[in-house]
């Protein structure tokens, strides 16, 4: 199992809604390639809560939007026009996963000086996910209004203090729904691709899910629990 603990300091007052929040896993995915300029302008246009993204520095020094390790960015989307993009949707947040490979000395440096550049570096849009204490340590210090993710490994289970969200698999939750809530956190899952995994998240109070099926999450749960 694979948790995000975030000390987020705020959604803009949507988490009082009844229903999970949804975000958008690596833009739209289930209909384009994910993490492509394609993916994120379709999310983006849904009224949906926000976007996540990978962030990685290729071999050749370009901050790009890849999941995988790249050695060139030859194809590949920069962050930097993904952020010029985010600036025609206010209403969205963004969700940023640095990887951290052997690049990641640099890489959460590049990640802040392009949120700077764009004016981004004290956004309550922006939230920042990596598996690296050292890149959460980093933003916590240089970017401290920023939110941060935690990602926590099967066997870790070390916190940042005041975390305010949790976030198992969908699959980890629908095994043990008592992480819903766990330590008086938000529930952040992923990724949840069914209508039936997304009425359950409805019914158990989860507060935010990843999909790559964003416009099924909206027609899922266009309707308010009782």
């Amino acid at each position: 199992m694979t948790l995000i603990v975030s000390n987020i300091r705020t959604l803009g007052g949507v988490m009082e809604t009844t229903r999970p929040l949804i975000v958008a896993h690596r833009g739209f995915s289930g209909r384009f390639d994910d993490n492509s300029p394609e993916a994120f302008k379709a999310a983006f246009e849904l009224p949906i809560h926000g976007v996540e993204c990978d962030v990685r520095l290729t071999r050749d020094g370009e901050l790009v939007i890849a999941h995988d390790p790249v050695v060139s960015s030859d194809g590949l989307m920069p962050f930097s026009d993904l952020l010029d993009m985010f600036a025609n949707y206010p209403d969205h947040h963004l969700y940023v996963e640095i990887k951290h490979n052997r690049f990641s000395t640099k890489v959460h440096k590049r990640t802040l000086q392009e949120l700077r550049r764009h004016d981004l570096d004290e956004s309550d849009r922006i939230h920042i996910i990596s598996f690296s204490r050292r890149v959460v340590r980093y933003f916590r210090k240089r970017a401290p209004l920023l939110d941060t993710y935690f990602l926590l490994r099967p066997r870790t289970w070390w916190l940042p203090a005041a975390p305010v969200g949790l976030g198992p698999s969908i699959i980890r939750l629908n095994a043990k729904p008592a992480l819903i809530g766990r330590l008086g956190v938000r529930t952040y899952t992923w990724t949840v691709n069914t209508p039936r995994q997304m009425l359950w998240c409805a019914e158990h109070g989860v507060d935010i899910l990843a999909t790559d099926l964003p416009d099924l999450a909206l027609e899922t749960l266009a309707s308010p629990r009782e």
